[in-house]
C-alpha cells in the first residue's frame, strides 16, 4: 500500500514539473512571440518592404514559433467559450461584426496608401539646376557649378553618358526572393563580356571626347606610374558570405574586367587595381570570373579571411583619414578605409537601386561601404539617412559628408553606374523585370565624374519606373549645395532633357562614339551627331532621353541586407 502511494506521489511529482516546465516555456514563448511582434512593428513602420530585412524575418519566425501556437489556443477556447454562451443569431452577428471591422480597417489602410501616394506624385518639381556656383577667382565662365576636381578637368564638366544595348544580359528572372539561386545572375550565359566591354570602351570615349581608348583612359587616370593604385568601389550590400548564392543583386564581375582591359591597355599594372568593399565579404563567384582573365588584381574586404582576399583595415592616422561630419546631426567620428586612403585614383561603381528607406542608392550612398560602419563607438549612421527616421534631417546628411572628404572627391575620376539589372523597386531583391524597359532588364552603363549629375539621371530612371519615395532627392540637393556637383531633373518623361547636365544618350554597343565637339560649339538643348534626337526611340526600348546642355563649361549643348547601403 505504501509503495503504491509512494509511486502514486513520485508520478505526481513529475506530473507537476512537467506542467511547470511546459507553463514555463509557454510563458517564455509568450514573451519571446510578443517582443519580436512589437519589434517587428517598430522597425518595419511604415515600409512593409524591411519585413525581407534578415532580423525582421527572424522576428517573423519567433512570432510564428512561439506566439501563433499560444495565440490560436487561446483564440480556440474563447471561440468554444462563446458557442456555449451566444445563440447562434448572436454569434452571426458577431462574425459579421468582426468582418465588418476588419474590411473597414482595410479600407482605411489601402486609402490612406493611396492618399501617400498621391501626395508624393504630386510633390512640387524642382526648379532649374541646383549646384554651388563657382568663385570668379576660378576664372570659369559665369554661372558655372562647381564639381569635384577632375569632373572639372572634362571637356564638360557635368557631362553623363548612357550606353544601352538590349543584347547585354540575358536573365530570365528565375528567381525572387532570397533563398539559394541555382542561377548565378552574374555568370557568363547571363552576362555578354564583349557587349559590355564595348559599352564601357564607348561610355570613356564619349565622356572624355576622344576617338581613341587609350587616349581616354590616359585623360582619366593622369600621371600614372608603377605604384600608384586605383581603388574600384564596388557594392555587395547584398553579400553575406564568401559563399553567398542567393540572387539578390550585387556587382557584376564583366564591369571589373572591362575597366581592367581598358587600364592594361595605358600599362596599368594589375597590382594597381584594388577591388574593395569595406563593410562586406567579396563573393568568390565574383571573384573568380576576374582573377580568371586578370589574376593580378587585388581584393579588399571586411574580413580577408580568405586566400587572395585582404582585411579593409581601417589603421590609418593621417588627418585625410577622418570623415567630418560638422553641419550634420550625425556627431560621431568614422575613418576611411586603409584602401581609399593609400590610393591614388578612385572609381565608383553603384547600382541603380532603390532604397527601401533612403529611397535611392546610388553613387554618392555608394560609399557608405568606405567607412568603419561596424565601429562599435558609433552610433548606426542608418538613423540620420532613413527618411522616416526621426534624425533624419533633409537639409544635412552624412553621406554627404562622406563624399567630401578628399580621398573620395579628389581621388574620384570616374563613376560607372551599373544599370544592367538595377533594383526598379528595392535594394535588396534578385533582378526584376521594369516595365519602362519592356518588361525586362535596363542594359545600361552610365559614365561620368560628377557624381551629382550622374545620380540626378539614375534618379529620373528610376523614377520613370515608379515614384520614388518623397525626400529621396533631398541628398542630391544637399550634395550639390555643397559644391559636389549639379542636381537637376529632367523636364518630363517625353522630353527627357536637361540644361545644365550635359547628358547623351547612346543606343547600341557597336555604335560608333558621337561627335561630341567642344562644349562651346553645342547651343543649349542640342543633340550630339550619334545620339537620338528629342522625342526619339531607340530600338527594343522605351524612349530614352537625348543629350542636353552644360552650364558647368561656357557653353551649352543614378533578403537581404540590415546595415543596407
Amino acid at each position: 500500500m505504501n509503495s503504491c502511494r509512494g509511486d502514486h506521489f513520485h508520478k505526481h511529482r513529475a506530473h507537476a514539473k512537467t506542467v511547470s516546465y511546459k507553463t514555463m516555456i509557454l510563458n517564455h514563448g509568450l514573451i519571446i512571440g510578443t517582443l519580436s511582434l512589437v519589434w517587428l512593428i517598430l522597425k518595419t513602420g511604415r515600409k512593409p518592404s524591411r519585413i525581407n530585412y534578415p532580423c525582421q524575418q527572424t522576428a517573423l519566425a519567433n512570432i510564428s514559433l512561439f506566439l501563433l501556437p499560444p495565440l490560436g489556443l487561446i483564440g480556440h477556447r474563447v471561440w468554444s467559450a462563446l458557442r456555449h454562451r451566444l445563440t447562434r443569431a448572436q454569434l452571426f452577428r458577431l462574425c459579421c461584426y468582426v468582418a465588418l471591422c476588419a474590411t473597414l480597417a482595410g479600407s482605411l489602410y489601402a486609402g490612406w496608401q493611396a492618399y501617400s501616394a498621391h501626395k508624393q506624385q504630386h510633390q512640387p518639381r524642382l526648379q532649374g539646376p541646383v549646384g554651388k556656383l563657382a568663385p570668379a577667382a576660378l576664372g570659369l565662365a559665369a554661372g558655372t557649378f562647381l564639381t569635384i576636381p577632375h569632373a572639372m578637368a572634362l571637356p564638360s564638366h557635368h557631362r553623363v553618358v548612357s550606353v544601352h544595348d538590349a543584347n547585354a544580359t540575358s536573365w530570365s528572372f528565375p528567381c525572387t526572393g532570397g533563398g539559394s539561386c541555382a542561377q548565378y545572375y552574374g555568370d557568363s550565359d547571363h552576362v555578354d563580356q564583349n557587349i559590355v566591354d564595348q559599352m564601357v570602351a564607348l561610355g570613356v570615349k564619349t565622356l572624355t571626347g576622344q576617338e581613341n581608348l587609350s587616349d581616354a583612359w590616359h585623360q582619366l587616370i593622369p600621371d600614372y606610374q608603377s605604384g600608384k593604385a586605383i581603388a574600384i568601389k564596388v557594392n555587395f550590400n547584398n553579400s553575406w558570405g564568401y559563399d553567398d548564392d542567393d540572387a539578390c543583386i550585387d556587382a557584376l564581375p564583366q564591369i571589373i574586367n572591362s575597366i581592367a582591359a581598358g587600364l592594361t591597355k595605358i600599362r596599368v599594372q594589375q597590382e594597381d587595381i584594388w577591388v574593395y568593399d569595406a563593410t562586406r565579404q567579396i563573393p568568390d563567384r565574383f571573384r573568380q570570373l576576374i582573377s580568371s582573365a586578370y589574376s593580378g588584381i587585388a581584393f579588399f574586404d571586411n574580413s580577408g579571411a580568405r586566400a587572395g582576399v585582404q582585411s579593409s583595415t581601417f589603421s590609418s592616422t593621417a588627418s585625410s583619414a577622418r570623415v567630418d561630419f560638422s553641419g550634420t546631426n550625425y556627431g560621431c567620428v568614422q575613418k576611411l578605409t586603409d584602401v581609399l586612403v593609400n590610393a591614388a585614383y578612385l572609381i565608383n561603381i553603384p547600382i541603380m537601386k532603390k532604397h527601401s528607406s533612403a529611397g535611392i542608392t546610388l553613387s554618392l550612398k555608394n560609399h557608405i561601404g568606405s567607412i568603419d560602419l561596424f565601429s562599435s563607438n558609433c552610433e548606426d549612421i542608418h538613423h540620420y539617412i532613413d527618411l522616416d527616421d526621426s534624425q533624419y534631417s533633409p537639409t544635412s546628411n552624412p553621406i554627404v559628408s562622406i563624399n567630401k572628404n578628399p580621398n573620395i572627391s579628389d581621388k574620384t575620376v570616374l563613376i560607372i553606374g551599373d544599370g544592367l539589372f538595377g533594383g526598379a523597386s528595392s535594394n535588396l531583391n534578385p533582378p526584376e523585370r521594369w516595365t519602362s524597359f519592356n518588361n525586362g532588364s535596363p542594359n545600361m552603363l552610365f559614365f561620368a565624374v560628377d557624381p551629382v549629375a550622374v545620380d540626378s539621371v539614375m534618379f529620373d530612371y528610376l523614377n520613370r519606373e515608379s515614384i520614388v519615395a518623397n525626400g529621396s532627392e533631398d541628398i542630391l540637393r544637399v550634395a550639390a549645395l555643397a559644391g559636389l556637383g549639379v542636381h537637376e531633373r529632367w523636364n518630363g518623361n517625353t522630353t527627357r532633357k536637361y540644361s545644365a547636365i550635359n547628358y547623351i544618350e547612346i543606343e547600341g554597343a557597336d555604335s560608333n562614339p558621337p561627335d561630341v565637339g567642344p562644349p562651346t560649339s553645342d547651343p543649349p538643348g542640342s543633340n550630339p551627331p550619334g545620339s537620338n534626337p528629342p522625342g526619339s526611340n531607340p530600338p527594343g526600348s522605351n524612349p530614352l532621353p537625348n543629350s542636353g546642355g552644360d552650364s558647368g563649361s561656357s557653353g551649352g549643348c543614378l533578403i537581404q541586407s540590415l546595415l543596407y547601403k
